[in-house]
Order: C-alpha cells, then structure tokens, then sequence
C-alpha cells in the first residue's frame, strides 16, 4: 500500500462531504471510563456465547484497541469511516477469539509447510525423485483461516485489497486467491503483523458495503446500513446477521466517547 494510505496520514479519497467531522483520538481522561463501559458490553455479550470458550477477556482486548487508538483514528479519517465501525468488529473478535481459532491457524501453517515441501520436492532431479517419497497432505491441513486481531481470512484481505486497488483507494499490488504463494503471504502477514492486520480491517469494511450494496458515503450511514456492513465484515447468512446486530451494540458504545471527541 502507499506509504502514506497506509500510515493513515493521508485522507485518500474524499468519501464525505465535508459538513461532516473526523473522529477524533480518545481523551487520556476518558481512558479508564471508556474501558470500564466497553468491558461491561462485551461481558454481556459474552454470556450469550455460551459455546465460546474464549482465550482473551474483555479486559485484554480493550487494552488492545486504546494502545492502537491513534492509528484507528488516522484510518478512520483516512477513508472517512466511523472509527466506531472499525472498532466495533475489531473489539468483536478480540474478545471472541476461542480456542478453536489457533488450531485452525496450525492447520494452516501445516498446509503451507506441505506446499513449501512438495515444491522442493518437486524441483528435484528425475533420479533423486524416484527413490524420494513426496510429502504428504495431511487431513488436518487448511487452506485458510481467520487470523490474527481483526480475525480476516486471507483470501478475504486479498479481495478486500484488490477492491480497494480498482477503485483507485489504495496503491498496492493486486493478488491472486488462487495463487498459494499470495495467499502464504498475506495470511502470514495478518497473522504476524498487527499494524498489517489493523489497516486491513477497514479495507474489509469498505468491501463489506460494497459486497450488500451500500454507497461510500460512509458517514450518512443509517442504523440498518451499518448492520449490514458490520455482518457482511463477519460474512454472509443468518449468523452474519447476529453478528451484525451484536457489533452494533459495540458500535453504539464507542459512539458514547467517539461522538464528543469530533474535530
């Protein structure tokens, strides 16, 4: 991505008109309440999920988005998007990340290793092949998985980065899902870089809109507009739908503190 897009220095394309206002940092006097009212959220929301069996609490979480507040807002002014949206699926799957999610990473870790494997194996001579079994494809092995803080699937990031390269958002090279190379890349990338990960969450966001077809101008969002980005961020279908519904509530409560804090 542009160096600059991608510090969230520059504003990238207007998507607003300016009558709007930017979201702004969050006071360091509004820190210990805003926590306090955010924990309080996810925990209700956590009773519901009684099938979850989560490996970060709510606290931790938190703390995660308040020490990345700065470059939430600069990517929230960069391409003119609620920081509140941003921060609704964010805190969303950092407090639901279950123990299930870092074994789906290890299968994916496993299949690229076979991937990694069987072309070296495969650029061996003809005489060395012969008596040289190739590896083996394993049935845990996955393709894909979501990871890292904003759970994204790599081939949703590749499509979410392509979008957002065609519509002339970003500068960055355009990747091929149906390349394991780029997809090895990518997945890596959301998984062992944070800063890599964070920026990608609204470009997931921007393609979301696009995907249920919602315009760019995403500060007139309505309640029902922001529902559906917030779902389609998570996928489709009727769980979707819930999640939207339950990431809304988040939304509202960033609302709380984002709101007053408005250049």
């Amino acid at each position: 991505m542009d160096k600059d897009i991608k510090s969230g220095r520059d504003n990238g394309i207007s998507v607003v008109s300016p009558k709007h206002k930017d979201d702004g940092y969050l006071p360091n006097e509004s820190v210990s309440s805003f926590k306090k009212d955010l924990v309080k959220e996810a925990k209700e929301q956590l009773a519901f999920l009684t099938g979850l069996k989560a490996l970060r609490k709510p606290e931790e979480a938190i703390d995660i988005i308040v020490k990345h507040d700065k470059l939430l807002t600069n990517l929230s002014q960069t391409y003119s998007m609620r920081k509140a949206m941003i921060q609704a699926v964010l805190f969303r799957e950092l407090f639901c990340y279950g123990v299930d999610d870092p074994i789906a990473d290890t299968a994916v870790q496993i299949y690229f290793t076979y991937k990694d494997d069987y072309e070296k194996w495969d650029k061996l001579p003809d005489s060395v092949k012969a008596v040289t079994p190739p590896p083996i494809a394993l049935p845990v092995m996955k393709e894909d998985s979501s990871t890292g803080f904003g759970q994204i699937f790599a081939f949703t990031a590749i499509d979410s980065i392509n979008y957002a390269v065609n519509i002339k958002l970003i500068s960055e090279k355009i990747y091929d899902t149906s390349n394991w190379k780029d997809m090895k890349y990518i997945w890596y990338k959301l998984k062992d870089d944070e800063e890599f990960n964070l920026k990608t969450g609204p470009l997931v966001l921007i393609r979301a809109a696009n995907l249920v077809g919602l315009n760019n101008n995403y500060y007139d969002y309505d309640e029902n507009q922001i529902k559906k980005a917030l779902a389609r961020y998570n996928g489709p279908g009727d769980k979707a739908v819930e999640y939207g519904k339950a990431a809304y509530k988040l939304y509202l409560a960033f609302e709380r503190y984002n709101q007053p804090a408005r250049a």
